[in-house]
């Protein structure tokens, strides 16, 4: 652990943030930093670095009370999601928490307690020049990584209970057959089951915790790391996923401690594991984009994948498979 928290201590920038993943819009600040900076908390790794990204991120809210994928772009639930995760815990009564919070009570659908990663199109459609009449409702739709990550928000404060079980409501009624969960913005449906569990076992969901447990260890290689989908060669983002599912499961002890041993082999001499092109940026106007489509891998647009280049997300990923609680 303190190899990767060097890692990160050495990749931040001076004020504050850590970036990553290229895109059109340049690389994000704000959500990759509350991602990074929550799973560090959590495990009390980088406290100066921690100062610093708490002290970018409190100064960095809208007037809306969220965050987004960088200060020039306009605020999402997801972003939100992630800088609350952090900031929820260490500074749990400051303004900047409770308006963040109210953000994410504004997205959130009444009636499915499905949560979209843009609750409003004109912002982001006025960001990317788009005309009025270009559709944009794949991305204001509600998707299940961010209501996942809004619940987790949700779930961390005593005051929004009701709001944790609605995105579980939304969840459940989106689980698989096979007990997992299908991505909107990744290429494995391993992101949104992991978070997905983790609001599950938060909330006492257990049973539907396991069968997506159940579902995951059959993917396991014979060498104890997991693809982005089944049969998939192994890779480290992948594999700290799946070992987050089984974690929050409290089931499957022998995979899990392959999965675990798979990880801490192939982390890099400099604190790191190596990344993939794991995000997906799909066509604004696609509803369900899926592996099928015609991705563009580690290019500009819409209809990419990306890698993240600096490793910084595949690191705190599996950074937090490797801790002792499932975290983000």
């Amino acid at each position: 652990m303190d190899l990767a928290a060097d890692y990160f201590a050495r990749h931040q920038s001076a004020d504050g943030y850590w970036r990553d993943f290229q895109t059109l819009a340049g690389e994000s600040t704000e959500w990759v930093t509350g991602y990074c900076a929550a799973i560090l908390a959590h495990l009390r790794l980088a406290p100066e670095p921690l100062e610093r990204a708490t002290r970018a991120l409190v100064g960095s809210a809208r007037r809306n009370g969220g965050w987004g994928y960088h200060a020039g772009v306009p605020t999402d639930a997801d972003s939100t999601a992630y800088v609350l995760h952090f900031l929820g815990t260490r500074l749990p009564h400051h303004a900047v928490v409770t308006s963040g919070l109210d953000s994410l009570v504004r997205a959130q659908a009444p009636a499915t307690g499905g949560v979209p990663t843009y609750c409003s199109a004109a912002p982001i459609r006025q960001f990317m020049g788009l005309p009025d009449h270009f559709e944009i409702q794949g991305w204001c739709s509600p998707h299940v990584e961010v209501t996942a990550a809004a619940g987790l928000a949700f779930a961390q404060s005593s005051n929004h209970a009701a709001h944790a079980s609605r995105a579980w409501s939304f969840l459940a009624s989106r689980q698989r057959g096979d007990g997992l969960w299908h991505s909107y913005w990744w290429n494995t449906p391993l992101y949104p089951t992991s978070l997905a569990c983790r609001l599950g076992l938060a909330l006492g969901a257990i049973p539907a915790v396991r069968r997506a447990a159940a579902s995951v260890a059959a993917w396991q290689a014979r060498e104890g790391g997991f693809g982005l989908r089944a049969g998939d060669p192994p890779c480290p983002f992948a594999t700290a996923l799946a070992v987050q599912v089984l974690r929050s499961a409290g089931a499957h002890d022998g995979a899990l401690a392959r999965g675990c041993r798979w990880l801490a082999d192939h982390q890099q001499p400099d604190g790191a594991w190596d990344s993939e092109p794991v995000l997906c940026i799909p066509h604004p106007e696609r509803l369900e984009p899926g592996p099928g489509d015609p991705w563009r891998v580690d290019a500009l647009g819409t209809g990419v994948v990306l890698r993240d280049q600096h490793r910084l997300y595949t690191t705190a990923t599996c950074v937090a498979a490797l801790g002792t609680e499932p975290v983000a």
